[in-house]
């Protein structure tokens, strides 16, 4: 195999790692969520698997400002507030 053979096969059997590892953070959170009163989201379980502490919590902060922006909109929308 030629060296660019074996980085494209390493990335690709990392990349199948991740899928299987957020199939795995998926029915974890299954499992979690009948044992816990405030539910856990996937994304909470995978995350620390490839991110640093600091890393997850400015993609869990931008995941969060996105979702209040969608809300925004849709409520802007929902009441004709919009000014589009």
């Amino acid at each position: 195999m030629q060296p660019r053979e074996v980085i494209r096969y390493i990335d690709g059997v990392n990349e199948a790692r991740k899928d299987a590892d957020q199939r795995r953070a998926y029915f974890v959170s299954w499992i979690v969520n009948t044992q816990v009163k405030d539910p856990v989201n996937p994304i909470d379980i995978f995350e620390p698997l490839y991110y640093s502490p600091e890393e997850a919590d400015e993609r869990k902060d931008k995941r969060k400002y996105q979702a209040k922006k969608k809300e925004k909109t849709e409520l802007l929308k929902t009441f004709g507030l919009d000014r589009s």
